[in-house]
């Protein structure tokens, strides 16, 4: 019962994080109480215990811990997650703030961030890339890529 899905960061997202109701719907029947929560690229993590609160059909949230995981990782209004569900209560966050590229964590530092958007050189191809350079890409082609496109034109 593997599941990928986004979120994007809003005023309502600091103390809460909605989740998508096709997410919540494949949940039905054995909702959990509870979901581990982790940022991907991070080695020796710990997993962060996040209640989840069910409010009618459909509606779903991570509730308590949610407020402090923001606030550690910097999540800002517009930052874009990736959440990947592994059928074993264990949601996967990879998160990408507004340079569109994928944010970078130290975990030798509490999660502080480890990369800063000077350390990026944009590309309009990865063969474009020189192979000594730290690179991020967004395939404009892919579904993301227009989604980020579509965001940033608002």
């Amino acid at each position: 019962m593997d599941c990928e899905f986004f979120a994007i960061i809003n005023d309502a997202s600091y103390d809460k994080l909605s989740l998508p109701k096709k997410f919540a719907d494949l949940l039905e029947g054995r909702e959990p109480r509870e979901l581990k929560v982790r940022e991907v690229g991070i080695r020796r993590t710990s997993t962060w215990d996040m209640d989840v609160w069910f409010y009618g059909t459909g509606r779903m949230f991570l509730k308590r811990v949610w407020e402090c995981f923001a606030r550690t990782y910097g999540l800002q209004q517009f930052y874009f997650l990736i959440c990947s569900y592994d059928g074993c209560d264990v949601l996967t966050v990879k998160m990408f703030d507004l340079s569109m590229c994928r944010v970078q964590y130290d975990a030798t530092n509490n999660g502080s961030v480890k990369m800063e958007l000077s350390d990026f050189e944009f590309y309009t191809t990865l063969k474009d890339a020189p192979s000594d350079k730290l690179v991020s890409f967004i395939d404009p082609r892919s579904a993301l890529g227009a989604f980020v496109h579509w965001i940033w034109q608002i």
